[in-house]
């Protein structure tokens, strides 16, 4: 059932964006919040865009996000997913289909309304 927008709003007022002042600490909450709530690995189909402009999409497990809050302020943040045992990073927004915990998704409906 999605979650409904005042919910939403409660989360990102009360319990993510509490006691933020400025820019940087808009982007240091959401990696917070992202390090303490995601629930990894999970999978996703990942759009990739490999050597030689290449390009597909294919199944991968995201194991993480690497420590660079800054990227949060233009509303767009990097996930870890191991590519046949390489660890690279890819934006999230690249991702599709993802299946991963209740909460994990929770937390993904929050970021894309905060976001919109």
């Amino acid at each position: 059932m999605p979650l409904s927008s005042e919910y939403m709003q409660h989360q990102i007022d009360y319990e993510i964006l509490l006691d933020c002042y400025d820019e940087y600490e808009i982007a240091m909450a959401w990696q917070t919040y992202f390090e303490d709530n995601l629930e990894f690995p999970f999978t996703a189909m990942a759009w990739l865009r490999k050597r030689g402009g290449f390009e597909e999409t294919k199944s991968v497990t995201v194991v993480g996000i690497p420590d660079n809050g800054m990227r949060y302020l233009n509303h767009d943040f990097n996930v870890e997913i191991d590519n046949e045992g390489y660890i690279v990073q890819i934006p999230f927004d690249s991702l599709s289909n993802i299946q991963a915990s209740a909460q994990t998704m929770e937390i993904f409906e929050i970021w894309a309304y905060w976001t919109a």
